[in-house]
């Protein structure tokens, strides 16, 4: 596989990667470029971590966004690192950027709501789902997979299936913003004691769950956002339709995570 000049050979057999490396340095030398040696790990074997390997292993191997394994292909350690800044830069931004500064519009604290969670919701879920809601990623899952151009950051990644990550994402999103949850929480006591709206007080299982209905006939759906959910549907989709009609080309200048 071939991306700009970054190339990874694969193969079950020694002899065979020799052969192709052999003519990758002869089509090198045709052009005039060299081969850079210094980046190169050179030919290394996949192995599970632990197993003992005749000479140098590797439990994965990273090539461009994603990290492959014998058993897995999961997301590269620094694309994980760009998606957790930018997920936190989020809860920041919406939970604790102004109450930090001493700015607390009192409004947006005193109806049942408090106004800025539910901004918070929708913008990670437009990072992760792209236009998708949750009640339709949940209602596509429990029926057949429509064929559509998905968008959002997990559109990058349709056959992504490293479940354990995606979980551990999944946990520590939930975590992070429980934490601004009860640090705005003090910093609103500081200046309106008192009782506090939705979603404060709430416990991590109410979260995932979490609906309101501020007047008859409205229903605001809060529910927490998931990487493994929406992973789901696009291994799903993927292969209905083909990863490559997965994903919304127009979609890569904004959703792409920032390395």
């Amino acid at each position: 596989v071939r991306y700009a000049d970054d190339t990874l050979i694969w193969s079950d057999s020694y002899s065979e990667i020799g052969k192709a490396a052999n003519s990758l340095e002869e089509a090198a030398s045709e052009m005039g470029v060299d081969l850079n040696f210094l980046k190169s790990k050179g030919i290394t074997l996949l192995a599970p971590s632990g197993m003992p390997a005749e000479f140098s292993a590797q439990s994965a191997v990273e090539f461009l966004g994603f990290s492959i394994s014998q058993r897995h292909l999961g997301i590269r350690r620094s694309s994980v690192r760009g998606i957790r800044e930018h997920i936190s830069f989020l809860i920041y931004k919406n939970l604790l950027q102004e109450p930090l500064r001493g700015n607390f519009p009192a409004s947006r604290m005193l109806g049942r709501i408090d106004e800025d969670y539910p901004v918070l919701i929708y913008q990670l879920r437009r990072y992760l789902y792209g236009n998708l809601s949750e009640a339709t990623l949940r209602r596509y899952l429990y029926r057949q997979t429509p064929l559509l151009r998905f968008k959002g950051l997990m559109s990058f990644y349709p056959m992504v299936d490293d479940d354990e990550l995606l979980q551990e994402l999944d946990g520590w999103m939930l975590s992070s913003t429980l934490r601004a949850i009860k640090r705005r929480g003090q910093l609103w006591q500081l200046y309106f004691p008192g009782t506090l709206p939705t979603p404060h007080g709430r416990s991590r299982a109410q979260l995932l769950q979490l609906r309101d209905n501020p007047q008859p006939g409205f229903l605001i759906d809060l529910r927490f956002p998931s990487f493994l959910r929406i992973s789901k549907l696009l291994r799903r989709a993927s292969a209905t339709y083909g990863a490559s009609a997965v994903a919304n080309p127009r979609s890569q200048s904004y959703y792409a995570p920032r390395i």
